[in-house]
């Protein structure tokens, strides 16, 4: 909408090892359209503090793009116990640090059981889409911790006021269904009995928003797991209106095999009403290393499947076996990205990491695979054709 780029990351200090508040979520925000050489506006926001907590780490920040602000969510630390104290969420005024301008950020806070690890709603328009209706509130969603449900929030805030203030509401419940187990805690790879960290049910990658032919959904994914082997969990969520549906309008989990586990996915929507999802594949047995595929489905096909078939973006050629901290690496990058080309609303591009031989899983040398695809069906078009109002 702003034709910017951001980069974040979080900053803290550490004594014995462990956080030290105040800790800081720092935000660049490029000047132009050329993150290279276009220059930065940069931000250091503490977050220790929250409507009734202090001393914490935003630990996990996740971030969405609205149509009125930045917004970020955080599980939140105690620093002096290390123990989860809560979630919180911030909204940043988008166009004042597009400006350049000090900005007074919003932020709440929760403890409500289950709101671990919540992802802001991630608006994604392209020449085919449209954005929410006037005054709706970004959204904040995650799967209950673990239970057959997720959580819908609205965050809503007021500009106007100075400062500006916001709320975040009760949570609606989304059903969800129990098909898929517990995700099995390490995914196999082959030729060694290291294993790689499948992060389990988190919800780690941005919901996306699409608005479509009248028709308002935001689109979430997980890792679950069955007969102990990964597989991934998806959901179509109803908010046309601003009313959040209580029952998903289709979800499935997605495992069809189970000589192949399947994790770490993140799924975007073309203009057209395709889905998408990509993710990483592994198993203990030759040639299954580490690898990255992808699958999906037509706005047209029957609900509550990806019958689009499977296909491999890169096969992986060494498993991961080197250390870190001390110990075996087992992270996997904790993310991947698959979103949809705002030029012509067809293209999905992916990205996440692999190895291209053993000596470079020895000694943990991984690469990034960043690959690109279309459904046929979708009906490109790019901008010049169609135009897009921003913000």
């Amino acid at each position: 909408m702003g034709d910017r780029w951001f980069v974040t990351d979080f900053a803290f200090a550490l004594s014995g090892g462990a956080p030290v508040a105040p800790c800081y979520e720092c935000i660049a925000v490029s000047k132009t359209n050329n993150p290279v050489s276009g220059g930065w506006h940069l931000y250091a926001i503490e977050q220790s503090t929250v409507p009734n907590g202090t001393n914490l780490l935003n630990d996990y920040p996740k971030f969405g793009i609205w149509t009125d602000g930045l917004y970020q969510t955080a599980n939140m630390f105690s620093t002096s116990t290390g123990y989860l104290w809560g979630t919180a969420a911030w909204a940043f005024p988008r166009l004042d640090m597009e400006a350049g301008k000090t900005i007074t950020p919003v932020v709440a806070s929760s403890t409500a059981s289950g709101d671990f690890t919540g992802i802001p709603s991630n608006l994604r328009i392209g020449p085919q889409g449209a954005f929410p209706p006037p005054n709706t509130p970004a959204y904040i969603v995650n799967q209950t911790n673990g239970a057959y449900s997720f959580k819908v929030r609205k965050f809503s805030v007021d500009w106007s006021t100075s400062p500006p203030t916001g709320t975040l509401t009760p949570a609606t419940t989304v059903s969800e269904i129990s098909t898929w187990g517990v995700p099995p805690s390490g995914i196999p790879q082959p030729g060694t009995s290291q294993t790689i960290d499948s992060l389990g049910y988190r919800t780690m990658n941005p919901v996306q928003y699409r608005n479509l032919g009248n028709s308002e959904s935001i689109w979430i994914n997980h890792t679950g797991g069955a007969s102990g082997v990964a597989g991934i969990v998806w959901a179509q969520l109803d908010v046309t209106g601003g009313t959040i549906a209580t029952s998903p309008v289709q979800q499935q989990f997605y495992q069809p095999d189970t000589s192949l586990y399947r994790w770490m996915g993140s799924q975007a929507v073309d203009g057209s009403g395709n889905m998408a999802i990509a993710y990483s594949t592994s198993n203990g047995s030759s040639p299954n290393y580490p690898s990255i595929k992808y699958c999906g489905r037509l706005s047209t096909d029957p609900l509550n499947q990806l019958p689009q078939g499977e296909t491999q973006m890169v096969a992986g050629a060494g498993s991961q076996t080197n250390t870190c901290g001390g110990g075996p690496c087992t992270r996997w990058g904790d993310y991947s990205a698959l979103n949809v080309d705002p030029w012509d609303d067809c293209t999905f591009w992916f990205t996440t990491e692999y190895y291209t031989s053993q000596t470079n899983g020895t000694s943990g040398n991984w690469n990034t695979r960043i690959g690109s695809f279309k459904f046929a069906t979708c009906t490109d078009q790019q901008p010049g054709n169609a135009s897009i109002t921003p913000w």
